[in-house]
């Protein structure tokens, strides 16, 4: 069997690449190993959300799915240090745009883009790649099939067989965190805004249902293990205490989950000349910028892009080795941005928070500076055209 481009991984961002190719033309099969685990809790909600960029959210309407699946905008966005003077305040209307971010639930956006798939592209399901033939551009996979293309792309997550196979060493950073995630009831509700505070880690709420909240908060690991142990009242208490009450009392709290914390990159996102690798399976991020999967997704928008640009042109290793080498200069910046962030936050030296606190109220107060930061944020800047 013969196809212009095999994506292996079934995740949003393979899912949401099978079908923008399969929109311009392309004869795509993806390759899908297993069912995603869920992640419900007490509420009847996904436990893990999505914040997607508005660039995002407008890709995904062209794919004619995305406006059947409740979102929830982030108008405007808080950050903050504990025992801090310093607030910088992001507010979606002074850049133009209506929202800065909109949050998804994981689960009914998968499912979302699976339910179009079995319409519009030949699914290889319950089976992964196990040998790649270059001579053949094809793959075997372990259901003993083999398949051919001009095309792999591999989307399959950070813990990728075929990247492997293909020949892309990981290079990944374990940093002694976790994510803490739930959903918490507020007294007051969230009024569209995404809050964000630094002291005993960092911890986000992100808009949700009604007065619900989406919970990340990042912890060492020890502290994660702590605060999962907690009675239910005894962690709404503490998150209380913790958030200052911007949404009041917290005063409902759904299941608890943890998962650790990388940073990683392939050592190269073009291992072999017909081969190219995006998404979480080319790199992964803190979630502190809430860009992972929005730097996936522009990996796949790009990809999209050029082929659609340069027709059949495109599968020439010349221009896959030009697009593999810019988006992992992205990839890498952005590697780069977030572990001076990150450990700008936990500089704990004499005089360290009163320097953060200047730089912050600076910040806030050069309205240029801060709007070009949102435009990169939300995918309208100089950055996100990196492409």
């Amino acid at each position: 069997m013969d196809f212009d481009v095999i994506v292996s991984g079934a995740g949003l961002t393979g899912s949401a690449t099978a079908l923008a190719l399969h929109q311009k033309g392309f004869r795509v099969a993806l390759i899908k190993a297993s069912d995603p685990a869920t992640s419900e809790g007490r509420f009847g909600h996904d436990l893990r959300t999505l914040a997607l960029s508005p660039v995002n959210v407008n890709w995904f309407k062209t794919l004619d799915f995305e406006d059947s699946i409740f979102r929830y905008p982030v108008e405007r966005m808080q950050v903050w240090e504990h025992d801090g003077s310093g607030l910088v305040t992001f507010d979606a209307h002074t850049v133009g745009l209506t929202s800065l971010a909109s949050i998804f639930e994981h689960s009914p956006l998968i499912e979302a883009c699976r339910t179009k798939i079995q319409n519009d592209v030949e699914v290889f399901d319950h089976t992964q790649i196990v040998e790649l033939d270059s001579t053949n551009k094809s793959v075997q996979l372990s259901k003993g099939l083999s398949i051919s293309c001009k095309l792999l792309c591999i989307a399959e997550g950070p813990n990728s067989l075929t990247r492997e196979i293909a020949g892309s060493a990981w290079e990944s950073q374990e940093l002694g965190h976790s994510a803490l995630v739930t959903l918490a009831r507020t007294e007051h509700g969230h009024r569209n805004t995404a809050w964000q505070k630094f002291g005993d880690g960092i911890l986000a709420f992100l808009p949700f249902e009604g007065n619900l909240v989406s919970v990340i908060w990042s912890l060492d690991n020890a502290r994660c293990q702590q605060l999962l142990s907690f009675k239910d009242d005894e962690f709404a208490k503490l998150l209380t205490e913790t958030s200052e009450r911007v949404c009041g009392k917290i005063v409902e709290i759904d299941e608890r989950k943890a998962f650790s914390l990388k940073q990683s990159l392939a050592s190269t996102f073009c291992p072999k000349s017909w081969v190219v690798v995006i998404g979480d399976a080319a790199h992964t991020l803190h979630p502190l910028s809430g860009q992972g999967v929005n730097l996936g997704l522009e990996d796949a928008r790009t990809l999209v892009n050029y082929l659609g640009n340069e027709s059949m042109g495109f599968f020439n290793p010349t221009s896959l080795t030009r697009f593999a080498h810019k988006r992992r200069l992205k990839a890498r910046q952005m590697l780069l941005a977030m572990a001076f962030f990150l450990n700008a936050w936990s500089w704990k030296r004499p005089g360290s928070r009163w320097v953060r606190n200047v730089g912050i109220r600076a910040f806030n107060r050069v309205g240029f500076i801060k709007h070009q930061v949102m435009r990169e944020a939300v995918g309208f800047g100089a950055l996100g055209s990196l492409d």
